[in-house]
């Protein structure tokens, strides 16, 4: 594994770790500072660390019904929403990053 890659992949795991929070950060500079925060947060501050090291990314949205993840998702009137990764350009092709839903990801992550 070469040092962009790694540099990469500790990046990724960094942001996945950081809770997940409808309440929480929207963006990235908040999420710096709180320490929990949504998928636009998460994706956010992912894009700019990946960008940092030199990596081309793209953000990309989807409709989702919003996952159980955190108890105030069953007070909102609607579970049906708009969710955002990103997308990393490695070796000519696009791969799809989700610091929200990853494998592996803590509880209410």
């Amino acid at each position: 594994m070469t040092a962009s890659i790694r540099s990469s992949a500790d990046a990724f795991r960094e942001v996945r770790d950081l809770p997940y929070a409808i309440d929480g950060a929207h963006d990235a500079d908040a999420l710096a500072q709180i320490g929990a925060g949504d998928c636009l947060a998460k994706s956010e501050l992912l894009g700019r660390r990946l960008l940092g090291l030199g990596r081309t990314v793209r953000f990309v949205r989807w409709l989702y019904m919003l996952p159980a993840v955190v108890p105030q998702v069953d007070f909102l009137p609607e579970r049906l929403d708009v969710h955002r990764a990103l997308e990393v350009h490695h070796r000519g092709r696009w791969l799809l990053v989700d610091p929200t839903h990853a494998p592996h990801s803590p509880p209410g992550a």
